[in-house]
């Protein structure tokens, strides 16, 4: 079998004589001697059993063989030569694809943030996004099929590891024309009787379903609407006046003209989220995203949470 390394490095030496016309210029562009270029040309041409250059006292000319080939040759180096850079940098954790799980809204909030940082230090590397559940999220994670996911209220996991980043308060959406929209925070006694708008099947509806359980307690059962729809589907029903669903602090900072977001009150317990990966994952990229998260969670005390 041919030394495809060896025909790789006298490749480089074939371009440089077709480039300058010459044996002699070639080797000078290197601080070779003449002879060892010439060598090196005859051993590659031997290789692949064609003559390139047509060998003379006034210097070297392409065959029209060797025309073609340095033609095709020259693009295959360049492609090999960014392959290399590429690959390099995927390595190094500059470059690649990085795939992220979340159930919170990507409007505003930490979240964003510590993408956004990311993104401005690794421009090169595809960020590719899925709305998920925990259960999904993590099942995803131990099989690789995703790199890291932002989960709340995470316990130990066997298998992944994870950092906590930030907390986020629960507030309660009504429609900027219901009777409350004028109040700053709500109880749960102002909002008992209302009707709540759950998604399903999504992200994000098991903390709904955890809240409301947790607010229940003791009191008469909740009307509830399942909803098998998006999350900014669910306030466009709740700013038509179809019912009241909850949101976090997250999606509660973004302005929307149809939709009030009050504090509720009652729960003082607040959705603690974290970065979590499989500690099989080792993808650069990821581990550039976690030095990332780190990173920010360390500059931002006041709304990181302690590890």
């Amino acid at each position: 079998m041919p030394d495809i390394s060896l025909d790789f490095r006298y490749l480089r030496y074939v371009l440089l004589v077709a480039q300058y016309g010459s044996f002699r210029a070639a080797a000078e562009s290197e601080n070779l001697s003449q002879s060892t270029v010439s060598r090196r040309v005859s051993i590659f041409e031997r290789r692949v059993g064609v003559t390139l250059f047509e060998r003379s006292h006034n210097g070297a000319r392409l065959t029209a063989a060797g025309e073609r080939f340095v033609h095709t040759a020259a693009h295959s180096a360049e492609r090999l030569q960014e392959a290399i850079r590429e690959v390099r940098q995927a390595v190094r954790g500059e470059a690649g694809c990085l795939r992220i799980g979340l159930m919170t809204s990507l409007v505003s909030g930490p979240l964003v943030e510590v993408i956004a940082e990311f993104h401005e230090a690794n421009p090169k590397i595809e960020l590719t996004f899925e709305e998920t559940a925990s259960d999904g999220a993590i099942a995803s994670l131990r099989c690789r099929r995703m790199d890291a996911a932002f989960l709340p209220n995470v316990g130990k996991l066997a298998g992944c590891e994870s950092l906590p980043l930030y907390e986020e308060d629960v507030y309660i959406a009504v429609s900027s024309g219901h009777p409350l929209a004028t109040e700053r925070c709500v109880s749960w006694e102002d909002v008992m009787g209302e009707e709540f708008l759950l998604p399903v099947g999504g992200a994000g509806g098991e903390l709904d379903d955890l809240f409301l359980r947790r607010l229940a307690e003791g009191r008469p059962v909740l009307r509830r609407s399942m909803q098998y729809i998006g999350r900014d589907n669910l306030l466009n029903l709740v700013g038509r006046n179809c019912g009241v669903s909850l949101a976090l602090e997250s999606t509660a900072q973004t302005h929307r003209p149809d939709v009030v977001f009050l504090r509720l009150l009652g729960l003082s317990e607040k959705v603690k989220f974290s970065l979590v990966w499989s500690v099989l994952n080792q993808n650069p990229a990821r581990q550039s995203f976690v030095e990332t998260a780190a990173n920010w969670v360390a500059s931002m005390p006041s709304r990181g949470i302690a590890g």
